[in-house]
């Protein structure tokens, strides 16, 4: 009877001590298993850190890449801001001498030609004449051959009769021209006198054609 109750003792033993066994096996199977999970999770987080990693080196290089850039774009927008500004700056200019020239007086050049017979002048109102020269269509004849200013807004400034000279425009024979040009005011009322002086002394009308060249401005 004490045989059968140690064999059921020893039975019973032994089969909570395999169940035991077995289930520790099965908890470290499980811890295994857990392990195995684990370093699988760790390695898949330390791949994903890696991937984050080079996505924020590219995103750090993009980011580099677009301040550079910006960098230039703003360095390009101060460049074209001072062009614009040396533009406007030119344009200015050439609208400054645009209005400058449209304010200077209009000039133009006149040549007349007339004789003893037409050449009394007025000077028109608004304007104003410059005498550049004046000159005598005359041959080669050994004669010398005059203009001079024979009036002047009604004072006698030359008379042959009187050996009275005024102001000499042109002069053939002569080593020294006269001074020119001779600036005459709007309104001004002058006449011309061309005369030849011949070898003996003697003077007279000219009677041939003579020029008279001068600048005409408005005032």
């Amino acid at each position: 009877m004490k045989t059968s109750l140690l064999i059921l003792v020893f039975f019973f033993s032994f089969l909570c001590q395999g169940q035991a066994k077995k289930e520790l096996e099965d908890q470290i199977t499980d811890l295994n298993n857990s392990v195995s999970a684990l370093t699988a999770n760790n390695d898949k987080l330390k791949q994903d850190k890696n991937q984050l990693e080079q996505q924020l080196t590219k995103l750090q290089t993009t980011i580099n890449e677009c301040q550079s850039k910006y960098a230039e774009v703003q360095e390009i927008g101060l460049k074209q801001i001072k062009q614009v500004a040396e533009l406007t700056q030119k344009m200015d200019s050439l609208l400054q001498g645009i209005n400058t020239a449209s304010s200077v007086p209009h000039e133009s050049a006149k040549l007349i030609n007339f004789t003893n017979a037409n050449a009394k002048f007025t000077v028109p109102q608004g304007k104003t004449w410059a005498i550049h020269d004046a000159f005598v269509i005359h041959s080669n004849d050994g004669n010398s051959y005059y203009i001079l200013i024979k009036s002047l807004n009604g004072i006698l400034m030359t008379d042959l009769s009187k050996n009275i000279y005024g102001k000499g425009l042109y002069y053939s024979n002569a080593l020294a021209n006269p001074t020119l040009p001779i600036l005459l005011p709007e309104n001004t009322v002058f006449e011309l006198i061309v005369y030849t002086k011949y070898d003996n002394g003697q003077r007279a009308l000219y009677d041939g054609q003579a020029f008279l060249n001068y600048i005409e401005s408005e005032n």
